[in-house]
């Protein structure tokens, strides 16, 4: 695989050596032996899953090299200290769909996220759950209800797509939030932020992302009060060259951890202080308080995002209604015009058949002088009437083709 171009890994190149059940046989030369080959094939399989769906590189099916290591760090454990230690990738992977989420606002076209564990969370969340009960302590912690049982369950439309969720977004409400989810182990160890800043540092496989718990208390089964705010913008980085910024910073927000402690009684009745609902009401509308242990007013870039979001919503609400005012009056000129012209061919219709019968009635008098008189002037008057409509037809054709 050391011959491969490029930095990515392609995922055929992985598939091919190791996907197929006699690869060993087509590509033996770049093994050691078979049974190395046997004992290498499920970490190849976890470092495509992890690859292609948890951290995607992009649309071609490419691999970052990174993938391998975090990887290897799952099935071996890390060295550290004579020891041998295991971590999780939850930081990492919400690091990443945080810094996705940020690329696309940007303007990206491909999300560089785990877009499965977005739409699990979305779904969960944002969907009322119908009667959620605690989990049972005897069954699997790991264990998670089948999507399309869940979606049955919850009467949601699996194929709705946007026209399904466009309008829950919409109209979305604090009651209609499932702030705590089932699968959910709550404990008192939570970690919600560092000891001298109200935020933890997330160090994923393209960047950093800063993440402040304190804001969402209820979602890890905690009652929500002020929450202190500060400026965490500057740890929104991308790794340069392999280089992970602000380390020394990341290590000691870690090790200065604080908990949760004890959750409310029942988490599925969130709790909010009146406090803090008075000031998520001043924030949305861009006067931000500053929290608990905090001097000054701080910027707060999340309250900015959320501001600047409400506002263009209230755009675009109004665009769309001014588009469907337009719309209608549209509409209603366009039916008016159709009427109008059955109308107008009606009355040729009418028109044009009478001066046939009038010429019929004449013909029988053919032989008089002032019945062949009457008799071209009919003519005469029919084909000025087929003329005007001709010239009619080609000038509406011609502006047609004139606005093509």
């Amino acid at each position: 695989m050391d011959r491969l171009p490029g930095p990515n890994i392609p995922l055929r190149k992985l598939y091919y050596r190791f996907g197929r059940a006699r690869a060993y046989e087509k590509f033996k030369e770049e093994f050691v032996s078979e049974e190395k080959w046997k004992e290498t094939r499920p970490l190849a399989f976890a470092i495509c899953l992890l690859g292609t769906m948890v951290f995607p590189q992009g649309p071609n099916y490419t691999i970052h090299p990174s993938v391998i290591m975090v990887t290897h760090a799952i099935f071996y454990g890390v060295d550290y200290r004579l020891a041998t230690k295991y971590y999780t990738l939850a930081p990492m992977i919400l690091a990443d769909i945080y810094r996705a989420l940020d690329k696309c606002q940007n303007g990206e076209r491909f999300f560089q996220g785990c877009n499965l564990i977005l739409q699990w969370w979305m779904m969960r969340h944002l969907i009322k759950a119908h009667n959620p009960e605690e989990p049972d302590p005897l069954r699997r912690s790991d264990q998670l209800a089948g999507h399309d049982w869940w979606m049955y369950h919850n009467h949601c439309n699996k194929t709705g797509g946007l026209k399904f969720w466009y309008p829950r977004l919409q109209g979305l409400r604090e009651e209609n939030v499932q702030w705590s989810i089932e699968c959910l182990r709550v404990t008192k160890q939570m970690v919600i932020r560092a000891q001298k800043v109200p935020y933890l540092i997330f160090a994923g496989l393209r960047g950093t992302r800063p993440y402040a718990p304190g804001r969402v208390l209820r979602q890890l089964g905690g009652k929500q009060e002020i929450p202190q705010t500060a400026d965490m913008k500057k740890f929104a980085t991308d790794h340069e060259d392999g280089r992970i910024s602000y380390v020394e910073d990341i290590r000691r927000t870690w090790k200065t951890r604080r908990v949760l402690g004890e959750p409310v009684p029942n988490r599925f009745r969130p709790e909010c202080s009146k406090e803090y609902k008075e000031w998520l009401k001043k924030s949305l509308a861009g006067t931000i308080e500053p929290g608990p242990n905090v001097p000054h007013i701080i910027a707060d870039v999340g309250a900015k995002h959320q501001i600047r979001l409400h506002q263009l919503q209230e755009k675009f609400d109004r665009n769309e209604l001014e588009h469907q005012r337009r719309h209608s009056e549209d509409a209603k000129a366009i039916t008016q015009l159709k009427q109008e012209l059955q109308r107008a061919r009606q009355c040729i219709s009418e028109l044009d058949d009478n001066m046939e019968q009038q010429i019929q009635s004449v013909e029988r008098f053919r032989h008089q002088e002032g019945a062949r008189l009457a008799r071209d002037h009919l003519w005469a008057n029919r084909y000025a009437m087929w003329e005007e409509v001709s010239i009619a037809k080609r000038t509406r054709l011609g502006e047609s083709s004139g606005g093509a």
